[in-house]
């Protein structure tokens, strides 16, 4: 009998170390199991903050859009600006006139003295104006 009871004890042994193994491999699969799910928690808030920094890409590119287009609308306003700015006005000095009759023909002229206005000063400034009043066609010249 000292055979069998060696025998199982044997086996009670083999049993008890076959446990232990089971619960230890158990033990193992659950740290297992939450360091996949930290991975794949982690790996989720990642996710989240590439598409947080897509969203914010996005986002700039389009305000920069509109920065340049409004860069543009502005750029435009001044060129029109200086445009004005630079371009010569001539306008009446309150409408003074002078009437003159041309000793040769006898032909009537009239006189006007503009102004020429501009926020440059002007190195040469030339204007012209030719018209011809026939008499007795305007009521005024008899």
């Amino acid at each position: 009998t000292n055979g069998t009871e060696v025998q199982a004890e044997r086996d009670q042994q083999r049993a008890d170390a076959d446990l232990q193994a089971q619960q230890d491999m158990a033990f193992y699969a659950l740290l297992m199991l939450i360091a996949t799910v930290a991975s794949v928690a982690i790996t989720a808030a990642g996710v989240w903050f590439v598409k947080r920094t897509l969203d914010a890409t996005l986002e700039a590119v389009k305000d920069t859009g509109r920065a340049t287009n409004a860069m543009i609308r502005q750029t435009d306003l001044a060129e029109d600006t200086a445009e004005r700015q630079l371009r010569a006005y001539l306008v009446t000095a309150g409408l003074e006139h002078e009437w003159c009759i041309n000793p040769l023909n006898g032909e009537r002229s009239v006189a006007l003295r503009v102004k020429f206005v501009n926020s440059c000063p002007a190195t040469t400034t030339m204007a012209g104006s030719a018209t011809t009043m026939m008499a007795g066609r305007i009521g005024c010249l008899g």
